[in-house]
């Protein structure tokens, strides 16, 4: 990681880790908000009870904060709007959600329309053949 890179600092099982953002934001598969939520507290009875892989805890490990770390920029809650904002993979990710929604949005209306079509033709059909008998 550069060191221009700015790290969020978590606590688990004792040990201060430090997650560099670009993983937070770019490949953390429960995506940058579950991890910034947990921003400079312990999250071990979180990270126990979320059933993480051995490979999640091995890779948490490779995180711990080291005597050369001192002085590397440490993520703060108050500016993770600003991040969250800027960072392309989140902006991409809302914009496809959004997308998606639109879309289940409109497959739901023509499915209804769809359906109230067919149950008119049902109804029309059946009222004449009521009507022939």
């Amino acid at each position: 990681m550069s060191d221009a890179e700015v790290y969020v600092r978590l606590f688990y099982q004792g040990m201060s880790i430090l997650v560099p953002m670009s993983f937070v934001l770019n490949k953390h598969p429960g995506g940058a908000e579950y991890i910034l939520q947990y921003a400079n507290q312990n999250i071990t009875r979180i990270f126990d009870e979320m059933n993480h892989s051995t490979g999640a805890r091995a890779l948490l490990k490779t995180f711990e904060e080291k005597a050369e770390d001192q002085g590397k920029e440490i993520y703060h809650a108050e500016k993770s709007k600003q991040w969250l904002k800027d960072s392309p993979i989140v902006n991409e990710e809302h914009r496809c959600l959004a997308e998606v929604s639109r879309w289940r949005q409109r497959s739901l209306l023509v499915t209804v329309a769809t359906t109230l079509a067919a149950m008119g033709v049902a109804a029309f059909a059946f009222r004449r053949h009521l009507q022939r008998s």
